[in-house]
């Protein structure tokens, strides 16, 4: 990355962590495609998330340690460790593909996990099978360690469930943070250097997003949120079409 690309991260990473603690998306929905745009290396996007992150969830979990429900988070985070290895495989894969493919696979994740939230039309109830679980959890484990995405089959899951808002965002920070340990040392041991550098870029920033979490979360409490998440989407949605089709174009 040169300077304008750290500076670029920079603001993609603090942008995303405010972003999602304004609207309750995912910050990677909103971060990895935006750096692959403007020319990072997906690994290098992803191992740049993963250390920002891990400094955000630590805080949040720090924040909300006596709502994390321990039995269920320890459930998904066995399942996203199986799954975390098979994505590290295919992002490894990947990194030797071509640039405008790759942007292009990146905008169609994007695009199929904005409409499946879009679409999906699941109701709370009392009792959650477990190959529900392992689906999720599998599911969020590859998605997070080829693309940096894994939030979005966490929260499908937790829409079945009839839980306060506090304990939501417990079990997605504890479970986000305890995959961090298995995800990073596979990264480094994958990319080495590149992914230490990545991460030196994003552990840099983390002040700032930790800020810009407080200050994105105090923004969502005053504004009315589905009309942040509205706005939101049709912006994440632009995202993807341009990711998709702007091979094509330029």
């Amino acid at each position: 990355m040169d300077l304008t690309q750290i500076i670029l991260v920079g603001l993609i990473l603090t942008t995303g962590i405010a972003f999602q603690g304004a609207v309750g998306f995912g910050t990677g929905l909103f971060a990895i495609p935006l750096m692959v745009l403007i020319g990072v290396d997906l690994p290098s996007a992803v191992c740049a998330l993963a250390a920002t992150v891990t400094v955000q969830t630590a805080a949040g979990c720090w924040r909300y340690q006596k709502d994390i429900p321990w039995r269920e988070t320890a459930a998904m985070t066995s399942w996203r460790y199986v799954g975390v290895p098979l994505g590290i495989f295919v992002l490894t894969l990947m990194a030797a593909g071509d640039r405008d493919r790759i942007k292009q696979v990146i905008g169609v994740v994007l695009f199929v996990v904005l409409a499946i939230q879009f679409f999906a039309k699941i109701k709370p109830r009392d009792r959650i099978r477990c190959h529900w679980t392992a689906i999720a959890g599998t599911t969020s484990g590859i998605m997070a360690g080829a693309f940096g995405i894994g939030g979005a089959p966490v929260v499908l899951w937790l829409m079945a469930h009839d839980w306060p808002a506090r304990k939501t965002r417990a079990l997605l920070w504890s479970t986000f943070l305890l995959i961090m340990p298995l995800q990073i040392g596979l990264l480094i041991y994958a990319f080495g250097w590149q992914a230490m550098y990545a991460m030196g870029i994003g552990l840099a920033y983390s002040p700032l997003t930790v800020v810009a979490a407080l200050g994105g979360a105090a923004l969502g409490d005053r504004l009315n949120r589905h009309r942040l998440r509205a706005i939101a989407s049709v912006f994440l949605v632009l995202v993807a079409l341009t990711a998709i089709l702007g091979p094509y174009v330029y």
